[in-house]
Order: structure tokens, then sequence, then C-alpha cells
């Protein structure tokens, strides 16, 4: 058994009744990206918030892509119930393991937030981190996943960043190119 696989048991020894009702939600609450397209929506409503509502959406949009129809194929890594099948999944999980979209997106986002006002982003990153080891309690990442889940949107979030930033610039004008 890969280190993955002992922590992961790790956790499962945490399980409780009261931990996997409040894990199970946690997971479930950002299936879809739904809460970080829910926000993005409200950012997207209010004008000073506007920026941030788009670059969040636009972020999330591309760790989708990424990570559901580019790296999730090509690493094709079995979810660990599959691996291991002492322990059951508390939530439904479909397709491959690798890396971990929950965390993907949640991280992307929070970041995202992060890097717009840091008092929001560090709440929103609390969350992130929430989802994150919510995936590993309901069995159905591995550490790995979630680490890499994690590095990868905080990566995308920033060059989604700096990228509106050089094209255009908050209080300056569009970027000619040059």
């Amino acid at each position: 058994m890969g280190l993955d696989m002992e922590v992961l048991v790790w956790i499962q020894g945490l399980r409780s009744t009261a931990g996997d009702a409040v894990m199970t939600l946690i997971s479930h609450s950002a299936d879809a990206s739904l809460v970080w397209i829910l926000l993005s929506i409200i950012f997207l409503s209010d004008k000073r918030t506007r920026r941030t509502g788009l670059q969040v959406l636009v972020t999330v949009m591309l760790c989708y892509t990424l990570n559901d129809l580019v790296l999730k194929e090509i690493f094709a890594r079995p979810r660990p119930f599959f691996e291991n099948t002492e322990y059951l999944p508390l939530a439904d999980a479909s397709g491959y393991s690798f890396p971990s979209g929950h965390t993907f997106t949640s991280f992307a986002a929070a970041a995202m937030i992060f890097l717009h006002n840091r008092k929001a982003g560090a709440a929103a990153l609390a969350y992130a981190a929430l989802v994150a080891f919510s995936r590993l309690y309901v069995y159905v990442h591995y550490p790995s996943d979630v680490i890499a889940g994690a590095l990868l949107g905080i990566i995308c979030a920033v060059l989604v960043f700096v990228t509106a930033e050089r094209i255009y610039p908050v209080g300056g004008k569009a970027s000619d190119g040059a």
C-alpha cells in the first residue's frame, strides 16, 4: 500500500455519523462548480465586483476544460474505492480520479477571489480546503489528486489574472499586444 492509500485509510478512520453528514454536504456543495458559478453571477451583478465575477467564471470554465476533458483522460487513474474495497465512498463519483475536479475549480475560484480581495479570498480558500478534505473523507480521491487539483487551480487562477491584467489593466487601456 502506497503513501497515498495509507493517508486515505487513516482519514477513513476519522469517519463518524456527524462527520459523514457534514463532509458529504461540503463535497456536494461544490458539485458541477455550482457554488462558484452562482458566486460569479452575484459578483457580475455589482459593478464593483464585476471584474472578479468575470475572471472567476473564466477560470472555472478553463479548469473544467483542462481537468475533465484533458488531464483526467490522459492520466486515467481509477478511483481509490476500486483499489481498496474495504471502504465505501460516501458520494457518487464517476470517471477518473486524477486530478480532483472539485478541488481544482474550488482552489482556482478561491485563488482568483483572493487576488482581487484578500479578506474574501481567505474565506474562499478556507472553503476550498474543506472541499479538498471532503473529497478524501468521502473516499473518492487520493491525497495526490487533491494536492494536484489545488496547485493546478491556483496556477490557472494566476494565469487568467495575469492575462486579464495584461489585456485590460485596472483603470487603464487595453493592451495593444506589444
